[in-house]
């Protein structure tokens, strides 16, 4: 991206948690958060809202009841990037 032309302020690292993932690997992903935190040494975008993994853990079949999953993860991910660059996409504001 940055070959062409792109600043490194606007590049975001999303690591796609339950993109093409199990659920081992979104939890993993959120465990070593850390680690996407200085990956690219941007911040890094945490997109769990809703998704299976949260079903998988706590049990909620509607994904429209996530939502205390989706926070959950979100502050763990977040509370374990210490750039303090993260964001997180949600479906409710």
């Amino acid at each position: 991206a940055e070959r062409a032309g792109i600043r490194r302020w606007n590049i975001i690292t999303d690591p796609g948690l339950g993109f093409a993932k199990t659920t081992a690997h979104s939890l993993q992903i959120l465990k070593e958060g850390e680690r996407f935190a200085g990956m690219l040494g941007g911040p890094v975008l945490w997109g769990g809202s809703r998704k299976r993994f949260i079903q998988d853990v706590a049990g909620v079949e509607v994904a429209a009841e996530r939502d205390a999953g989706t926070h959950a993860a979100h502050m763990y991910a977040v509370g374990r990037d210490s750039t303090g660059g993260s964001m997180v996409r949600v479906h409710d504001v």
